[in-house]
């Protein structure tokens, strides 16, 4: 799926799209070559045209209207209102240049997901749901430094970077568990979790493991079936 999403993604005229988003970053996140676009399709499956798919967390729709333009039929996308107030019609916009319709889903840690039906592909993509909204980790590093490395420390009160607190082992364990009851046989679900906080806590570590398809300190893409 790889080689025709590039395509794809290339050929489309995204048109009015590109003014509605003047920092740029539509096309910056689109860019097929780096991060996140690369790694997703590189390990999404071939599936029928007619397969179910949902994008989970779509902000821009990016995914579900590519998905689209490759023919695929059955695509549905969800968005959270609570997580992107600041830029709500900004989104809209694009929602309705895209001819998308995000349902509402909000994914509570420890909580049982609820979708309406299952799925041969769910895509949780370049996401920080895996991140809870009670506490903080500020982490800051030397101005010499250029890149997420090891060298990143976290610190009290103000950071270079500020994340929630990420989900622990048993938060883990219910969403998978969760999630799966929603795969049809042999479906997958592709999910990234960025940034990726787990190196440094083995116990959520080894529980993931089997589900890593690679993984930095920037991200990590996991496949569950």
């Amino acid at each position: 799926m790889e080689k025709h999403f590039r395509e794809t993604l290339g050929a489309i005229d995204w048109g009015p799209a590109y003014y509605i988003n003047p920092v740029g970053y539509l096309f910056e996140s689109t860019d097929p070559t780096i991060g996140w676009w690369d790694t997703a399709t590189r390990h999404m499956p071939e599936i029928d045209k007619s397969a179910d798919i949902l994008d989970v967390g779509t902000w821009f729709g990016i995914m579900p209207r590519v998905l689209k333009e490759m023919g695929y039929t059955n695509v549905e996308c969800t968005e959270c209102a609570a997580h992107n107030t600041g830029v709500r019609d900004k989104l809209t916009a694009l929602h309705e240049l895209f001819d998308i319709q995000p349902y509402e889903l909000e994914v509570f840690p420890g909580k049982e997901l609820t979708l309406p039906k299952q799925y041969d592909l769910i895509l949780i993509l370049h996401t920080k749901m895996h991140w809870k909204i009670h506490d903080l980790y500020c982490l800051t590093r030397t101005p010499e430094q250029t890149t997420l490395t090891k060298e990143w420390q976290i610190a009290k009160g103000e950071g270079t970077h500020t994340f929630f607190v990420p989900w622990n082992l048993s938060e883990w364990q219910t969403f998978i568990t969760s999630i799966k009851k929603y795969l049809k046989p042999g479906g997958q679900c592709i999910i990234q979790p960025h940034p990726w906080p787990y190196d440094d806590q083995p116990e959520v570590l080894e529980f993931l493991q089997p589900y890593i398809l690679e993984s930095s300190m920037e991200q990590a893409t996991l496949c569950i079936k």
